[in-house]
């Protein structure tokens, strides 16, 4: 295990495939947070103001820790999915696609470094 923000440990290293589950709640939504969250500690569930600090970081990141072909899944907000899609197609990536949960919510996004 290696410690640190985003891809900062591996600088260097390409990945056929990262697969993230990063802090996305938004401050303000603190308070509706279902009880079985509240033990969690808030540097696992927040992500400043509206939730995308470490989203945006990690969609301007990940190109360089892909290799060619190489894949992204993330879970996020539903409400973030459209924000991430754009990011990531800014970034390079292609292929970007959302993904729903069982309950039909956007919960997943997942891209692809061309080549």
């Amino acid at each position: 295990f290696l410690e640190g923000s985003l891809f900062e440990p591996v600088a260097g290293e390409r990945f056929d495939l990262v697969v993230s589950n990063p802090p996305y709640v938004a401050e303000r939504d603190g308070a509706e947070l279902p009880p079985e969250l509240r033990h969690e500690p808030a540097s696992a569930l927040f992500a400043g103001p509206d939730g995308t600090d470490v989203l945006r970081a990690l969609a301007a990141g990940v190109g360089g820790a892909l290799a060619p072909g190489g894949a992204l899944l993330v879970e996020l907000d539903p409400r973030q999915a459209g924000a991430m899609c754009a990011w990531l197609g800014e970034a390079g990536l292609v292929a970007v696609e959302v993904h729903r949960d069982v309950a039909g919510r956007q919960r997943v996004v997942s891209a692809r470094k061309d080549g």
